[in-house]
């Protein structure tokens, strides 16, 4: 079969167009001209790749899947896999570093001075800082870099860090991954923290 040229195709139009130029109101021409340009494309569709084509059939997808199958190895198993059925670990460390954190905000200010607003929870040198209160350059004491995380400025300050990125969001990671990759990551999370205070 001889395959359709520009010429062909042209004329195509030309002469689906030809009907058209009659038609009454600007809708209807609208109408009109949409069908003829989706013509061109529906003919050229079904005259150059039939349903019948040769790459649509189960050989050649089956040859890609094996392709696909040599390069990325088997595909996963369909099963489905839920991320609550993962909860290995019970969060011990998340538990004891909130504890710590709010024992230590409420031994420094006093459970009579507590509010929401405040206030800020000491030692003074535990704060993270680059100089101190007389200008000294304070950034050669390292142990800063640790310390700030007991420090707070607010019991909701301290209720917040404590319940809802410690025990949710660091008690479920550590229910899956374990109590030495959280703390791990809890760790190096509070050192480039401070770094970048």
């Amino acid at each position: 079969e001889r395959q359709p040229t520009g010429m062909d195709m042209g004329r195509s139009m030309t002469a689906q167009t030809s009907h058209w130029s009659s038609a009454g109101t600007m809708d209807e021409k609208m109408s009109k001209a949409y069908e003829v340009l989706l013509t061109p494309y529906e003919w050229a569709k079904n005259r150059l790749w039939p349903s019948d084509h040769p790459l649509e059939s189960d050989t050649i997808k089956l040859a890609d899947s094996e392709a696909k199958t040599s390069i990325w190895g088997p595909a996963p198993t369909s099963k489905e896999i839920r991320y609550e059925d993962e909860y290995d670990h019970f969060p011990i460390f998340c538990t004891v570093i909130s504890f710590i954190q709010f024992f230590c905000y409420i031994g420094d200010v006093g459970i009579s001075n507590v509010t929401l607003g405040g206030p800020v929870s000491g030692p003074y040198d535990w704060r993270m800082r680059v100089y101190d209160e007389n200008c000294h350059d304070v950034r050669g004491q390292v142990w800063r870099l640790w310390t700030y995380q007991w420090l707070h400025g607010s019991i909701s300050h301290v209720l917040g860090n404590c319940l809802l990125g410690n025990l949710l969001i660091g008690g479920l990671l550590e229910a899956v991954h374990g109590t030495k990759a959280v703390a791990w990551l809890y760790t190096m999370g509070v050192i480039t923290g401070g770094l970048t205070m």
